[in-house]
């Protein structure tokens, strides 16, 4: 089995839990595939070694209709956790291309890094940090507010909106949800304006689709209000980016916190960065040593049940 995982030094892979767990039937390659079509692009060495693959496990990188057509021996595309913008998928299933994902896989990571956003935009961290940076004693000091005390609504109820919730009720948030396609009775749901109306604290965790792009507007942001709070690991292009810059400017919204942006890295000169009313991670939410085990695990074995003729666990298409 000749298996491509696509990653950067930045963004891995868990490459001995892949190499464990294939032991000997077969080999592993990792390549750095880019953030764009590599169509009318100059080959790189490593090129005729991914389009032999007999499967791809995709990290980093855009999985494109031409892309596909030159995977000549690809049987397998696997996706380094839930979201599966990053591949063509109906074009794979046009070609006959299995494509699987690991649910659940990043939830634990990506529910505890917005849990840490909410308290670092509840209580000033990253900003008392930097006015302590800059020798400013009493600048760094705020009044805050606790968890506890908000009320947390979370759009999307998947496997991490799920453990949001958990998290969030364990410090004594109120959570309620929005979620079209999930039905949670431990939590009470709203339609999306209604939980922007009711929340302290918006958190998204829905992927990024056509109904989801340019899910939350300026007219959203004014719902949630100038003492509200939004939280985004899930997908950057779920908000409009120019909209939010925006709201914070004008003091629409009291904070954002992102760890995702439409195009990354991003174009740093959006207005979107020049507020300071903004915390920004650079799409860290599943990069935890934790995390890449257990979705390297989910990954390879599919792609060995797949390459073995067996019904993966976690099909996509």
């Amino acid at each position: 089995m000749r298996i491509v995982a696509t990653a950067f030094n930045d963004l891995p892979v868990a490459e001995d839990t892949i190499r464990k767990v294939l032991g000997e039937k077969g080999e592993l390659l990792v390549i750095p595939l880019p953030f764009y079509s590599l169509e009318n692009e100059e080959k790189p060495i490593w090129f005729q070694k991914l389009i032999s693959a007999d499967a791809l496990f995709v990290r980093s990188g855009i999985v494109d209709k031409w892309l596909i057509d030159q995977l000549v021996n690809c049987k397998v595309i696997s996706l380094h956790g839930v979201g599966v913008d990053q591949v063509d998928v109906e074009y794979c299933k046009v070609k006959g291309i299995t494509v699987t994902n690991a649910p659940g896989g990043n939830a634990n990571a990506a529910a505890e890094l917005t849990v840490g956003l909410m308290l670092d935009a509840l209580r000033g961290i990253s900003s008392a940090h930097n006015a302590l940076l800059e020798k400013k004693w009493d600048e760094g000091k705020k009044i805050g507010n606790e968890l506890g005390s908000q009320k947390v609504g979370i759009i999307g109820m998947g496997h991490i909106g799920q453990k949001v919730a958990q998290l969030c009720s364990a410090f004594g948030s109120e959570v309620a949800y929005f979620d079209k396609y999930s039905e949670q009775s431990a939590y009470k749901k709203f339609d999306l304006d209604g939980l922007l109306k009711w929340a302290d604290i918006i958190t998204i965790h829905v992927p990024l689709n056509n109904e989801t792009k340019s899910l939350i507007n300026y007219k959203e942001l004014q719902l949630l209000g100038e003492e509200g709070i939004l939280v985004n690991v899930a997908r950057g292009a779920i908000i409009n980016e120019n909209d939010l810059a925006r709201a914070l400017k004008d003091n629409v919204i009291k904070w954002a916190a992102c760890d995702v942006f439409d195009g990354e890295p991003p174009n740093f000169k959006n207005d979107l960065f020049n507020n300071n009313n903004l915390t920004m991670t650079p799409h860290i939410g599943g990069s935890t040593y934790e995390c890449l085990d257990t979705i390297a695990n989910i990954a390879i074995n599919d792609i060995i049940r797949v390459l073995e003729d067996k019904a993966p666990k976690f099909r996509v298409v």
